[in-house]
């Protein structure tokens, strides 16, 4: 099943990170990411990283990212 991946449409398509950002899980590793976009390690990072500075994600010190979102609900329930 090669679907919307190899359509012409999706790959001219500049890529949309919040798009990709919904799409993962709560935790995830820069791997992940790369996976789901087909991109190289390097675009991958920089994109990290914008999400890191728009306080989108957190980055762990395991390594792995953590959605913002998932942060503040773990936090709620503790509470």
């Amino acid at each position: 099943g090669s679907g919307a991946i190899g359509s012409p449409a999706s790959r001219r398509r500049r890529l949309d990170w919040n798009v990709v950002l919904a799409g993962l899980s709560a935790s995830f590793k820069a791997r992940d990411v790369q996976q789901k976009t087909g991109k190289p390690m390097e675009q991958v990072y920089a994109g990290l990283s914008r999400w890191v500075k728009d306080k989108k994600v957190k980055k762990n010190s395991d390594g792995t990212y953590q959605k913002a979102a998932a942060v503040s609900a773990a936090q709620q329930k503790r509470g």
